[in-house]
């Protein structure tokens, strides 16, 4: 892992409760993984990362 204060560290590929408290004591700033968070439908993704469903606006003539 980078030493503190130098770059953010992710920890990715979490996925055991036995994993977190070595991390915790590490310096690591964000964790991600199964265990914090299962991968969703795209559509609920979409919602982020374009806003909420819209009707299409009609087209002029």
């Amino acid at each position: 892992m980078a030493p503190p204060k130098s770059c953010p560290v992710v920890a990715e590929g979490v996925e055991t409760n036995e994993e977190l408290p070595f991390l915790a004591q590490a310096p690591c700033n964000i964790a991600q993984g199964y265990l914090l968070g299962r991968p969703g439908p795209i559509e609920r993704f979409a919602v982020h990362t374009h806003g909420p469903e819209r009707e299409p606006e009609a087209v002029a003539a």
